[in-house]
């Protein structure tokens, strides 16, 4: 049976906090999930895929069994002879840009020169298709190399602009040839990746109150990745099964999700954008 893989974009229209469970130790009672070895946000396979089975389940989809296999949970699937693999496989979903304060406007979606080429890398690796077509419109940031406290912005525009606490370099304007997407060459940030490190090692932090009777009884702190950030994951399946993504065409989804913790309090609202 041959695969396809597919590539889709997170783009977080509200804050979203996918938890890694509670902390003993420092300041942030609940930190995000994170990569091991960069340490930068994540959103792991698990909880993707339990974010997509939710929403189809919500919506009585029929192919909630095809796409993501048999519930376990399910008083009818409690012999393991009656569990049911799913047809799809998700993969967790890396950061590709994330926003950063400006001078200037709002924010840029910061990234780094390491990530575009890891974001290139994995359609080889994965046979996506697209490795081309995501190579010749990355073209002009893949010649970049910014340098240590010095990120890259591409503007006509003069004078000073800092992001974060960050005093950018000015480059002539670029293109990014992808105009469906958020992102394009004047509002993108080029960051060496240290840099973009550490502006991950502190993410925003929130404090949340529990209240009994009007008065607190818990105070935690949790970290949030911010609203607009994006991260891009991928989906393999069979190539004659097109059920996940009609789904997400669906009038009553038309490619929104809630992914992560907090959806009553509004976190985790997202958009997705499939390549």
């Amino acid at each position: 049976m041959a695969n396809q893989t597919n590539l889709y974009l997170i783009h977080c229209l509200t804050n979203l906090h996918a938890g890694s469970g509670d902390s003993t130790y420092g300041i942030v009672d609940k930190e995000v999930q994170k990569d091991p070895i960069e340490e930068m946000p994540v959103i792991h396979a698990s909880g993707l895929k339990g974010a997509f089975r939710e929403l189809f389940e919500y919506h009585d989809n029929t192919d909630v069994e095809i796409i993501f296999g048999s519930d376990s949970k399910a008083q009818n699937n409690s012999s393991p002879n009656s569990m049911k693999a799913g047809q799809y496989f998700f993969l967790e979903a890396r950061l590709l840009f994330l926003p950063v304060r400006s001078s200037r406007k709002p924010f840029y979606f910061a990234t780094s020169p390491e990530i575009l080429q890891t974001f290139i890398e994995c359609q080889r690796n994965l046979g996506t298709g697209y490795e081309v077509t995501l190579n010749e419109s990355l073209a002009d940031l893949l010649t970049i190399r910014p340098e240590k406290n010095c990120p890259t912005i591409f503007s006509a525009e003069g004078g000073d602009v800092f992001l974060d606490e960050y005093d950018a370099n000015v480059l002539p304007p670029i293109s990014v040839s992808r105009p469906d997407w958020p992102f394009n060459g004047s509002n993108i940030a080029l960051f060496h990746h240290d840099d973009l490190k550490d502006i991950c090692k502190r993410l925003p932090v929130i404090a949340r109150n529990y209240l009994e009777n009007g008065i607190s009884s818990n105070l935690w702190y949790e970290e949030i990745v911010p609203r607009h950030s994006l991260f891009y994951f991928f989906v393999s399946h069979p190539t004659e099964n097109s059920a996940f993504e009609t789904q997400l065409n669906a009038d009553n989804i038309k490619h929104n999700v809630q992914i992560g913790g907090n959806a009553s309090v509004g976190y985790g609202l997202c958009k997705l954008l499939k390549y």
